[in-house]
């Protein structure tokens, strides 16, 4: 039996067998791929730079260290005998000058003397500002003053040379401690209501200069650089609105104790005042804020007492000095406030010293009101408390004294330990507040 021959199919026929494509990844994770092991190689170059750099940190550290005990051994001192000075101005790139005070030398002869020094290696130049204190090595002798014919300025033609070398910046030790606190305002123009024209007002002057100066240069005229004078009754939103202000344009708020500048020594009030504007520039945009002016620009024939009336004159000039001072170009904004102007003198009242005397009175039945709103904002309240009626009849009420009444009532119901405030609880602590306010304080003060 004779096998068949295979049939073979017509050629074009065939069929063909399917190939499956290779599997590849997709072009966008492949280069998502590379960049995310690209980053990963430079992070781990970072971490090894940063690494070494704190390391070579480290042991330039200990040099220094130990560069300042050879310094110690050689002067032959302990190192509790140093003493703290205040640096004034920057001679050279290893001399400057410094100026003590009563509390750091022990002898009177030296008392706010400036003094020629040197300055450590180990010590960063670019931290020293006029007015911080710094850390001296004992003043071992005294050399002779400066012939004022070889001197590069004034003050070291004053100076007197000692022996011996700031050794360590303190800072925050300086003698503007206690006159005034930096600090960044957190009030904001819409925590204050019923004062819309002031806060106008006060906006062309302060912020516009500073977020939209171009709009004086297009009008040719040049940005107002003088003060800004708030005056009113107390309560009446002064410190508030120039917080507000500081907030408006991310400055650094300078709030400054008027009574620290009377209670220092004869000399010493007009000497921090100026080097709280050099601080205030340093740390520019900022505002400086002077509060109860009055106390620190009494008029110079007014009755004063004899002890007190050449501090507050010399602080007087000082601060008229200061603001006659042309080339802050803006930066520092210094607003006055005080709820006694007719005290004031009135060469701080000159125009170019003042820009504007905004006046603030005291808030109307609808600010009322709406200051009530934001001080029971969060608090919790009974279904009885009605507002109406706590604000009939009280002409006299400031932001404060509404402010001072919620904080009682709130202290009211705490002692009772109730978690919500009642209508009594408000009656009772406006009662408590007017007592205090017309009992205590006669009312010839705030005239």
């Amino acid at each position: 039996m004779t096998s068949k021959p295979m049939r073979k199919p017509p050629p074009g026929s065939r069929r063909r067998r399917r190939v499956l494509p290779a599997a590849t990844p997709d072009f966008e994770c492949a280069l998502k791929l590379l960049k995310l092991k690209r980053m990963r190689d430079y992070l781990f170059l970072e971490e090894q730079l940063v690494s070494n750099e704190w390391i070579m940190y480290n042991s330039m550290l200990t040099e220094k260290l130990s560069e300042f005990d050879r310094l110690i051994i050689s002067q032959g001192f302990p190192s509790g005998a140093m003493k703290v000075a205040y640096f004034d101005e920057l001679v050279d790139d290893k001399h400057a000058i410094v100026t003590t005070s009563s509390s750091d030398d022990d002898d009177d002869d030296d008392e706010g003397d400036y003094y020629y020094v040197g300055i450590c290696s180990c010590v960063d130049k670019d931290c020293l500002y006029p007015g911080c204190a710094v850390l001296m090595s004992p003043f071992l002798d005294y050399g002779l003053l400066y012939p004022a014919a070889s001197c590069t300025s004034d003050v070291l033609s004053r100076s007197r040379s000692k022996v011996g070398h700031i050794v360590f910046i303190v800072g925050d030790a300086s003698d503007t401690k206690g006159v005034v606190k930096n600090r960044r305002a957190v009030e904001t123009f819409a925590d204050i209501v019923g004062l819309d024209e002031q806060i106008r007002e006060v906006k062309e002057l302060a912020e516009l200069p500073h977020t939209h100066r171009y709009l004086f240069e297009d009008i040719g005229f040049e940005p107002p650089k003088g003060a800004v004078l708030l005056y009113g009754e107390p309560g009446t939103g002064k410190t508030l609105l120039a917080k507000g202000i500081a907030n408006s344009i991310s400055a650094k708020f300078l709030p400054v104790v008027c009574t620290e500048l009377i209670k220092k020594e004869l000399g010493e009030g007009p000497k921090i005042l100026r080097k709280l504007f050099i601080v205030a520039e340093q740390l520019s945009p900022s505002v400086v804020f002077i509060d109860k002016v009055d106390a620190i620009s009494t008029k110079r024939y007014a009755s004063v007492s004899r002890t007190a009336q050449p501090k507050i004159h010399w602080i007087l000039l000082e601060l008229l000095a200061q603001l006659d001072f042309d080339s802050r170009s803006g930066v520092v904004k210094v607003i006055l406030a005080t709820s006694r102007i007719d005290r004031i003198d009135p060469a701080l009242l000159q125009p170019g010293r003042i820009d504007r005397k905004i006046s603030l009175p005291l808030p109307n039945k609808s600010a009322r009101r709406q200051i009530f709103l934001i001080h029971t904002s969060k608090m919790t309240l009974e279904n009885d408390v009605n507002l109406e009626e706590i604000l009939i009849a009280q002409d006299g009420f400031s932001g404060a004294d509404i402010k001072a009444i919620c904080k009682e009532a709130s202290l009211l119901a705490l002692r009772d330990r109730r978690e919500k405030v009642r209508h009594a609880d408000f009656k009772e602590a406006k009662e408590k507040v007017m007592s205090k306010k017309e009992g205590r304080y006669p009312e010839e003060i705030y005239m």
